[in-house]
């Protein structure tokens, strides 16, 4: 990965690319980040800046480690996965939903009736997309998207639910004008970013399906996604 093009004299992908080679030398298997010296995972790596040399962060998870005169600095150790599968069976047919001011219900409503990434319109096919909310809080007054979550979720449309905050987790039950959403029966995506939310909701439709299958799954800590609560 790179800011500039490798062809730029002040690239920074050459570093970039030199840098992964040294800590893929030195770590276990897994995906990784390495960007500006910094060495993150996947799951929990966010681009926060558009052009800086430092556009990553590493997202309510500790930073993997470091890369500096040719050297690997170990910082923390990710959790060893004793097993690995390939596996390609994934539902692409999500929809992200960022709620703003004024958002009217009826945008919910439509994805019980319209493609969703160039799905047919079946009603078989309509019951398997997933729905990715991007907020914490609910409206309830005056344009209410407490029906219009219900109605998904009725016809077996998962709504999982998550701040556009970048730190910490989502937590429906503690502000009123959340928690309804709760009683409804929402998943909560806990700290993961939205980046590995919605992928990791692409793989568990892949891999199960009803929303108490989907809300097992979705809070189940897989690869150092979610920061899973004792």
């Amino acid at each position: 990965m790179r800011q500039y093009p490798a062809v730029y004299p002040d690239s920074d992908g050459w570093r970039n690319l030199e840098n992964a080679i040294i800590a893929a030398t030195a770590l276990t298997g897994g995906v990784y980040i390495c960007f500006g010296n910094s060495l993150m995972l996947g799951c929990r790596a966010v681009k926060t800046r558009t052009t800086s040399l430092n556009a990553f962060e590493s997202i309510n998870y500790p930073y993997i480690g470091t890369v500096s005169d040719g050297r690997m600095l170990a910082l923390h150790s990710p959790q060893v996965r004793s097993e690995y599968s390939f596996s390609t069976d994934i539902d692409p047919r999500v929809a992200l939903i960022k709620l703003i001011p004024g958002l009217s219900p009826k945008l919910l409503d439509c994805c019980l009736d319209c493609d969703i990434k160039g799905v047919s319109d079946m009603e078989h096919v309509r019951t398997r997309p997933g729905m990715y909310i991007g907020r914490l809080g609910d409206h309830s007054i005056r344009r209410n998207h407490l029906k219009a979550i219900e109605r998904l979720m009725a016809n077996d449309i998962p709504v999982i639910l998550t701040s556009q905050c970048l730190y910490e987790q989502s937590t429906p039950d503690i502000y009123e004008v959340s928690r309804p959403l709760k009683e409804l029966g929402i998943i909560s995506a806990g700290d993961m970013t939205t980046e590995a939310a919605i992928t990791k909701l692409m793989w568990v439709l892949g891999h199960t399906s009803g929303i108490d299958g989907v809300r097992n799954m979705m809070q189940t800590n897989l690869v150092g996604e979610l920061t899973q609560k004792d």
